[in-house]
């Protein structure tokens, strides 16, 4: 996808593809196969999760992912590198792990589909809703638009697993019982030496179990839009690259605004990164 004319040195970076995310339905990093690997680590300002801050001061996230045959392998494990008392979290602590697979179809300067299963999970957290019960089942889709650098998507994830009714792993239930969440979304690249930038927007919603689980509210409908940016430059040490990137979020719903300010929660948020990137 997106192939454009570029320096050997920039086409490298850009082979590289921070993978970051906006830890929402769609995954906006751009998927490579049939083979590939990328482990990073970064500094965020805050630790954010699909709406929600989970920790409000800085925090570790490290990312790897491997894919091979065009199966895919991705791991995300956040640390917190300072505590929030409020929240009960201290520094060292993991708060969060993501587990992933997928597969990649792509018919190259087309599109892209993505069929893939994710398990979410707070270790230190007890009170946490769904701790350990974020079983996703999903697709995130790609399409190239005519021009080059555009790309539109959409994701739909749904967890059959988990019934929140019954508080129990059984599919019966309706789908009112199981969380379900998607996207859609836009994303540009700007890949002219030596610029390598990636802009992405994105329109989150799900349904009322999924609210529930993320602020208590059940009202489905819409979440977050959310705005990013994020860069990659080469470092000076071989295979090694810097990633920089800068994301803001806003509950739309009033409803879902006056919910959250009424807890004492921020209705918009923003986002701080900084890290590197290692790609043999």
């Amino acid at each position: 996808m997106n192939k454009l004319a570029l320096s050997p040195v920039l086409a490298t970076a850009c082979l590289a593809a921070m993978s970051i995310g906006t830890a929402a339905a769609v995954e906006t990093d751009l998927q490579l196969g049939p083979d590939d690997l990328r482990i990073g680590v970064e500094l965020v300002n805050l630790h954010y999760d699909q709406g929600v801050v989970r920790n409000e001061n800085v925090t570790a996230i490290g990312h790897f992912d491997w894919r091979m045959w065009d199966i895919g392998l991705h791991a995300d494990w956040y640390m917190a590198a300072n505590s929030d008392q409020s929240r009960e979290i201290t520094a060292g602590e993991t708060t969060q792990i993501n587990l992933g697979i997928d597969y990649l179809f792509e018919m190259q300067d087309v599109f892209q589909i993505i069929p893939h299963y994710e398990f979410i999970t707070y270790p230190h957290w007890v009170e946490q809703p769904y701790k350990n019960d974020q079983h996703w089942l999903g697709v995130d889709a790609w399409y190239l638009l005519p021009w080059p650098g555009f790309e539109v998507g959409a994701s739909i994830d749904y967890n059959p697993f988990y019934n929140a009714e019954k508080d129990d792993y059984m599919a019966r239930g309706g789908s009112g019982a199981h969380a379900l969440r998607g996207a859609i979304a836009a994303r540009q690249f700007i890949q002219n030496a030596p610029l390598d930038i990636a802009f992405y927007e994105v329109l989150n919603f799900g349904n009322g179990e999924y609210k529930r689980f993320l602020i208590g509210d059940e009202d489905e409908g819409v979440t977050t839009f959310d705005l990013g940016v994020r860069y990659i430059a080469p470092f000076f040490l071989d295979q090694l690259w810097m990633t920089a990137r800068l994301e803001a979020h806003f509950w739309l719903e009033s409803d879902d605004r006056a919910f959250l300010k009424s807890q004492n929660e921020n209705t918009t948020e923003v986002l701080l990164g900084i890290g590197f990137e290692w790609k043999p």
